[in-house]
């Protein structure tokens, strides 16, 4: 007879029926038949099977554990600075959701936000204050506007660390030296530095630093070029769509069976005029792209075609006759790009002067035909990725093709390459590095209308300590390649370590 116990059965017996249960409970039947396998009575079986699949389902379907934190005031602190400098939001942004990302927190109103902005500002400028800038030997400076304050900035060219970012009420020659002085009490003593066509730059260069190189910004050079072919291309393109809109006219005018033929005299009188001034306008705009083409190529220390190295004369000579051009033109804009060049052609060279003398004593080691072909592979490497057009991807790769058997032939395209590399991306001659500070920089200058000293401070830091994600520099942050130490947290370097 069926028991309704189960103490008669053994610990694996159970397990053995709990699983059959479990596994066989869609056949008809399997009750009954295991109710009298194992000498149990049916409710006990319904039991069994009810408390295993029960076990079985918790064990697959609980999800994972939770953790729960506590939020303190350093987690408060690092979501406010966060939100205000990598998030770019405004005070009351923050305020808003500060509910959201810390469910729970209270308190964190207007006040208190701007209170910890300001204690992060403050320790920032002391954290800049700190900073040793001995080991700064190529700058770039330049200047930028919030609502019409200028920003003065200055940046190192070979690791991106922001030198100095200040707020003045102008920029004088005067605002430059007092900078560049605080500078100097840093340690700050440069070998070159670049910049554009400022007279106070130059001035207050000359004042603090008397001894320092100072170059042309090369990309100025070009710009000035390129907003001439710009120009003269859209006035091309306006007077397209004007030739088209009168030559409908003209077609409508014609069709009509009373037609005026004083009318169509006139619209035929303005398509001749508009297309003649098309014609010049495009053959203006090829000229100037030839030029513009021709200015760059001058402005290149390494001669592709001629598989040299050119020194400052010979640069000199060809944007001599670049600018010569453009100066005679009948455009008020050419002649002023011209003029600009004519008066910085030493500025805009000099870098190839310094190139040459650190250059020299490898061609004494490895031989001049080896760094020439070196110097040559690299440039055609670093140009690879603005080949736009089929038939220039060729031909630049045809050369790199050249320039590396002649540098294999040498026996020495092992040690060359990685000895002259440092040389090559130490010519400094542009301020790309500062450009890209600023586009950085200009969303903040938007979205907050009017930046404050306080603002600057937390973004120099910032843009000095964070982590860079991709680019040479991948995985390194300015502060530490200056310094020799590991990035690290941006935020612990403020005061402001993980809470845990």
């Amino acid at each position: 007879m069926n028991s309704c116990s189960t103490g008669h059965l053994a610990t694996s017996e159970l397990v053995d029926l709990s699983l059959q249960a479990v596994a066989n409970q869609e056949n008809y039947g399997s009750v009954a038949q295991l109710s009298r396998q194992y000498n149990v009575h049916r409710r006990v079986v319904y039991a069994i099977r009810a408390s295993a699949f029960a076990c079985l389902a918790k064990a697959f379907s609980t999800p994972k554990a939770s953790t729960t934190v506590n939020v303190t005031a350093g987690h408060v602190a690092r979501c406010v600075i966060v939100l205000y400098m990598v998030g770019r939001c405004s005070i009351w942004s923050i305020v808003g959701m500060l509910p959201i990302l810390l469910p729970g927190v209270k308190g964190c109103g207007f006040g208190t936000v701007q209170r910890l902005l300001v204690e992060a500002a403050l320790k920032a400028q002391l954290f800049n204050s700190r900073m040793d800038l001995g080991g700064v030997k190529a700058i770039a400076l330049d200047e930028m506007f919030s609502q019409g304050d200028p920003v003065l900035a200055t940046i190192d060219l070979d690791t991106s660390l922001i030198v100095q970012l200040e707020r003045r009420d102008q920029r004088t020659t005067e605002d430059w030296r007092q900078v560049l002085t605080s500078c100097k009490h840093q340690g700050l003593n440069p070998d070159v530095a670049v910049r554009d066509g400022g007279a106070a730059i130059a001035a207050g260069l000359a004042a603090v630093f008397p001894d320092v190189e100072q170059r042309d910004d090369n990309l100025h050079a070009q710009m000035g070029v390129t907003k001439v072919m710009r120009k003269v291309e859209n006035r091309a393109y306006t007077l397209i769509s004007r030739i088209d809109k009168t030559k409908r006219h003209l077609a409508k005018a014609e069709d009509q069976a009373n037609s005026r033929p004083l009318r169509v005299a006139k619209l035929k009188a303005d398509l001749l005029k508009a297309t003649k001034h098309c014609d010049r306008l495009m053959t203006e705009h090829e000229e100037l792209t030839r030029l513009w083409h021709r200015l760059r190529a001058a402005l290149e220390l390494v001669d592709v075609a001629g598989n040299k190295l050119r020194d400052s004369r010979e640069m000199q000579q060809e944007l001599g006759a670049v600018a010569t051009t453009l100066s005679s033109s009948k455009r008020g804009d050419s002649r002023k790009a011209g003029h600009y060049i004519k008066r910085r052609l030493k500025g805009l060279t000099s870098h190839a002067d310094s190139v040459h003398a650190e250059l020299e004593p490898l061609a004494e080691e490895f031989g001049q035909e080896a760094v020439v072909s070196a110097m040559v592979v690299l440039h055609l490497t670093e140009r690879m990725k603005r080949w736009r057009t089929s038939s220039a991807k060729r031909e630049r790769l045809a050369q790199l093709k050249a320039a590396l058997a002649a540098l294999k032939a040498t026996g020495r395209d092992d040690e060359v390459p990685a000895a002259v590399h440092p040389v090559f991306y130490r010519r400094h001659r542009a301020s790309s590095a500062i450009e890209s500070m600023n586009a950085a920089l200009r969303p903040h200058l938007i979205i907050r209308k009017r930046v404050t000293d306080g603002f600057l401070h937390l973004f120099q830091a910032y843009s000095n300590l964070r982590v860079r994600r991709w680019g040479r520099f991948k995985s390194t942050s300015a502060w530490g390649l200056l310094m020799g130490q590991p990035a690290g947290d941006w935020l612990t370097h403020l005061g402001y370590p993980p809470a845990h």
